[in-house]
């Protein structure tokens, strides 16, 4: 499919197959990324934590993934919903990513600057009684805060520019 478009190049780096990931991995990779620049580099990861950031489960992976991230213009994060919050085997070098790309299961929205992304999280103490917090993850510096919590509140929404918060509240329907 990609290699039919004339205005995409594709590169194989060669190197070691990762039967996990299908990523080509080693010095051979290495050395062949060392001598290119990236538009854009999508890197997909297996978790993201506050405190360790973006993780993925092999250390050569993470290796190949982080020089990927050097030698981009631009970098994103690929993640799905259920992975925010965990951590995988090896961590990547802290660097600073354009953006973070997940599906929709924990509700993600941006800040005004796409340095931080907001998630909607629920704790449940029991079946009936839970309480759902926005927390504010910082991609720069990894750190995890939560920014406000509610007990009848089902989902958060953040206004692109962060300067207003709206809860949705919890409804049923009685018979």
């Amino acid at each position: 499919s990609l290699a039919v478009r004339t205005h995409v190049k594709v590169m194989v780096t060669g190197g070691v197959l990762n039967p996990r990931s299908y990523e080509l991995v080693g010095p051979f990779a290495e050395q062949a990324l060392e001598k290119v620049t990236l538009d854009i580099a999508f890197v997909g990861i297996n978790g993201l934590e506050a405190h360790i950031g973006p993780s993925v489960s092999d250390e050569f992976e993470a290796s190949i993934n982080d020089l990927m991230i050097r030698r981009a213009r631009r970098s994103y994060l690929l993640c799905d919903s259920s992975k925010i919050g965990h951590s995988a085997f090896a961590a990547l070098t802290r660097a600073t990513f354009n953006a973070l790309i997940t599906d929709e299961g924990r509700a993600p929205q941006f800040g005004n600057d796409s340095k931080h992304v907001y998630v909607t999280r629920v704790a449940r103490s029991n079946e009936v009684d839970s309480m759902t917090s926005l927390v504010r993850i910082d991609l720069d510096k990894y750190e995890e805060h939560a920014v406000a919590k509610g007990e009848f509140v089902t989902n958060f929404a953040v206004s692109p520019d962060g300067a207003w918060l709206a809860g949705q509240p919890e409804s049923a329907v009685f018979e």
